[in-house]
């Protein structure tokens, strides 16, 4: 073959992964491929994992010995946190119906319930992913890029772990996204039609709701949507018409329909009662342990025992650093490493392997190039005009600064940079893939695809899969005992034994 002809191949072979990376066939694929290594962890890893399963399922428990999300104080709630108060609650009462079932009705022994729950939990996740890859069609972006971020963020090493446990992360994900969904139907629908569907404002405003009762860490992205959907009605120059549509969309829709979404939109506002009754009886909106139980109480409460531990122990002389300093040295560095590492559960003192470096220096690496990309053509492309994009910075941006602050109140009194969580960030990893994406030319629709972009893709998710992707972590630096003894241990082996020779640690 001639240098001709093996141009052409190559070009040929080009094509043929972009159009297959491109298709909807692969994105099922690879929520088909998350679900399933996902259900490998929910089915081998020993429970409780480590991401405070214990207390999720705990808490699951509390609700289902009652109908209803009004709790009854008793001093072994305590161990579970500020739990009567928790405005975070609806994920717990809302399994605590399935887990009823499972224990009620087809009396399933623990293990199974909580295999159960987990697969009940991967399901929300990949809900997450798929609304997700529908909101980034909002942002122009190609079904090629489309596919590439969510198929990266199934890759991140601690995304199967979280989605294949019991925890509210996986809830909060789904909520997150169908919230960025209609966020940027809305905005969409103003900039270019002058107008609100009155569908689209009912199902944000139940989203929104409905999430904050979820997780109450979602409300600077709450802050984030509201700020820039008012921001960009302001900005328009025919509010009155766009106030108007809204007004005759109502009034167009059926009666039925019309109830309904009142329906919706009450038994949302109703569910964030919690955060009524704590601004009014105890001035914050998601009080401590210790507001309702004694200090000693309270210490049978991970969190909240570790902190006060920190603080009997802290140093008479300790000065903590700027939260410039602090932000750069410590909280960067720890998110990123809880990303990619390989963690046990309580069970055996959460074991922590470190991550595979070639997966966490692609990742990183391809992240701050895009983003310094980002930054570099906000103002050249003139991005900075696009209210979608003022959307997915100031969630970004926002969110980010709210984590930063609470981890860095507490290192404040404690001397301790604790509750470094790089899941904390999976929620928008969706979204900051697409801030990555957006300054790189050549990748959004209408453009015509580079040359060898279809193989410089498939070779990249390819070297991710096989360096530390997915379980691939967490199966080679992962140890016998933080698997079930049986199919837990006996797949775990099976799976080493193949991937270990491949993986360069």
């Amino acid at each position: 073959m001639n240098l001709h002809g093996f141009k052409k191949t190559i070009k040929e072979i080009d094509g043929k992964l972009y159009y297959l990376l491109s298709s909807t066939k692969f994105f099922y694929a690879t929520l088909l491929f998350f679900a399933i290594i996902s259900a490998w962890v929910a089915t081998a890893s020993l429970y409780p994992m480590a991401f405070d399963e214990n207390v999720h399922m705990g808490i699951i428990d509390i609700y289902a010995r009652q109908l209803t999300p009004l709790l009854t104080q008793t001093k072994e709630m305590a161990q579970y946190g500020g739990v009567v108060g928790d405005p975070s609650y609806l994920f717990h009462y809302l399994m605590s119906f399935p887990y009823r079932f499972e224990r009620d009705v087809l009396q399933l022994s623990e293990t199974a319930s909580i295999i159960g729950l987990r697969f009940l939990n991967i399901g929300m996740f990949v809900a997450g992913l798929a609304v997700f890859w529908k909101s980034l069609a909002y942002l122009n972006l190609s079904r090629f890029t489309r596919n590439l971020i969510i198929a990266l963020v199934c890759l991140i090493p601690i995304s199967p772990l979280i989605a294949g446990q019991v925890n509210y992360d996986n809830l909060l994900i789904l909520g997150i996204a169908t919230c960025f969904l209609f966020a940027l139907r809305i905005i969409n629908s103003i900039v270019r039609n002058k107008r609100i569907a009155v569908i689209d404002m009912s199902m944000l405003t139940s989203a929104i709701l409905f999430t904050s009762a979820t997780k109450y860490a979602f409300l600077p992205i709450a802050l984030a949507i509201v700020a820039t959907l008012f921001g960009t009605f302001i900005l328009s120059k025919q509010k009155s018409k766009i106030t108007k549509s809204l007004v005759d969309d109502f009034k167009k829709i059926s009666n039925p329909l019309r109830l309904l979404l009142m329906l919706i939109l009450v038994i949302c506002v109703l569910l964030n009662y919690r955060y009524v009754d704590n601004v009014t009886n105890h001035q914050s909106v998601a009080p401590k342990c210790d507001t309702f139980f004694s200090q000693q109480e309270c210490r049978s409460f991970g969190p909240y025992g570790r902190t006060y531990d920190y603080r009997q122990n802290v140093a008479d002389n300790f000065e903590p650093k700027s939260i410039v300093a602090f932000t750069a040295e410590d909280w960067v560095p720890g998110m990123t490493l809880r990303l990619f590492f390989a963690v046990a559960g309580p069970t055996n003192d959460y074991d922590t392997r470190q991550p595979v470096v070639l997966t966490q220096v692609i990742y990183i690496i391809g992240i701050s190039v895009g983003i310094a990309t980002f930054i570099i053509m906000f103002g050249l492309r003139k991005l900075w005009r696009d209210p979608r994009v003022w959307l997915i910075i100031s969630m970004i941006v926002i969110y980010c600064m709210a984590l930063i602050g609470q981890v860095y109140s507490g290192y404040t009194t404690t001397g301790i940079p604790a509750a470094l969580n790089g899941r904390y960030l999976i929620p928008l990893a969706p979204i900051i893939g697409a801030v990555a994406i957006l300054g790189i030319s050549g990748v959004k629709k209408g453009k015509k695809a580079a040359v060898g972009l279809g193989i410089a893709a498939a070779l990249l998710l390819l070297l991710i899969l096989v360096q530390g992707g997915g379980i691939v972590t967490y199966v080679v630096q992962g140890q016998s005992e933080w698997f079930w003894s049986g199919w837990g241990q006996e797949s775990h082996s099976v799976l080493k034994n193949i991937l270990e020779p491949i993986v360069l640690k």
